[in-house]
């Protein structure tokens, strides 16, 4: 089972401090008491999430189908309706493209972002 544990933002900004948003939430994410990974969610829109993950944070073999549907379920949770990631990573790419059948799309860049080194994906709820 994942557990999704809210942190305070001032962990992130001491920690991680490149990945500091003021108006972002972040979350430590464990699986059967291991810890895996943190990952921020910003607000778009009232039904609009940016997902981003503090990379340095994670742990080995993290990125799977369950790790997957646990985080979707957990952002939809939060109230969005659309979640949108990106990366710059040609690895992360790869398993964002594996994972298309379970309704990951590749975009073109969002209206708040028009920077086309970033590689944008969503999916909808």
């Amino acid at each position: 089972m994942m557990i999704f544990e809210e942190i305070n933002k001032f962990e992130i900004f001491l920690s991680h401090n490149a990945h500091y948003f003021d108006n972002a939430r972040y979350f430590k994410i464990f699986k059967d008491n291991n810890y895996l990974c943190i990952y921020g969610v910003l607000s778009r829109d009232e039904n609009v999430g940016e997902a981003f993950w503090i990379l340095d944070s994670f742990e080995d073999n993290v990125l799977s189908k369950k790790f997957f549907n646990h985080l979707f379920k957990h952002c939809f949770s939060l109230g969005y309706k659309e979640l949108y990631t990106w990366t710059r990573c040609e690895r992360l790419r790869s398993v964002f493209r594996r994972f298309e059948k379970f309704g990951i799309e590749k975009i073109d860049f969002p209206s708040w972002d028009n920077d086309e080194s970033k590689t944008w994906f969503m999916k909808r709820l």
